[in-house]
């Protein structure tokens, strides 16, 4: 332990908290009220056709209210904002009392960011398949963000897509063969391939998804 700050190290528990608690503070949300709601569906296909469901996406506003989401650009934006906050919360937390040199502080880091990762996804109420692929996120993806937060600008798109090539490393000979993301018809669109089924999943509002959305496109071939 550093002799340089003789604080007591809080618990993860404790500023993961903080992190909760303190999340209106970084809305940048204005409210809206009866905006129509943005949709994460997610349609399964292969030996899973009939499964299809519908999760809204909400963003906390200035108010500290919930509403829907204007875009999947603007959730990803709210939701990488409360994980940067993670990330610079862990980081001070563990300062505090260990040295950056030491061969455990790396170890402690990532042990902490992988738990509270989980927590603050699920505070967030991010669905799935969304939240194991930002569940993946690296801390290391932030190192170079500066200190300056309100000038940050984060490519969130690009870390999803870092983070779901990472959970298809990890899981490759498991359950599931491949996560993607890539450019489609709707505002953010998606699959997830395994070794016996699969999903496609895409964000619209309610009445937007393409009418071809999830069908197995040689379904309708000629033989």
């Amino acid at each position: 332990m550093s002799g340089a700050n003789s604080q007591p190290r809080p618990s993860l528990r404790t500023v993961v908290q903080g992190i909760i608690d303190s999340q209106q503070s970084r809305a940048f949300v204005q409210p809206a009220a009866g905006r129509a709601p943005l949709l994460l569906r997610v349609k399964g296909t292969l030996m899973c056709e009939e499964y299809d469901k519908r999760h809204e996406l909400r963003v906390m506003n200035c108010a500290g209210g919930p509403q829907a989401a204007e875009s999947f650009d603007q959730y990803m934006q709210v939701v990488m904002g409360e994980i940067v906050a993670l990330r610079d919360a862990i980081v001070v937390a563990l300062q505090s009392d260990t040295d950056q040199d030491d061969w455990s502080w790396d170890d402690l880091l990532q042990e902490w960011w992988c738990e509270g990762l989980g927590l603050i996804l699920a505070h967030l109420g991010v669905p799935w398949p969304l939240s194991p692929a930002l569940n993946n996120v690296n801390i290391r993806a932030f190192d170079d963000l500066g200190e300056d937060r309100d000038a940050v600008a984060i490519d969130t798109r690009q870390i999803l897509h870092d983070a779901m090539d990472l959970l298809t490393e990890r899981c490759m000979f498991d359950t599931i063969d491949t996560y993607t993301l890539f450019d489609g018809l709707h505002e953010a669109d998606g699959s997830v391939e395994t070794c016996r089924d699969g999903l496609c999943w895409a964000v619209a509002g309610e009445g937007e998804f393409d009418p071809d959305f999830g069908k197995d496109p040689d379904a309708d071939a000629d033989y």
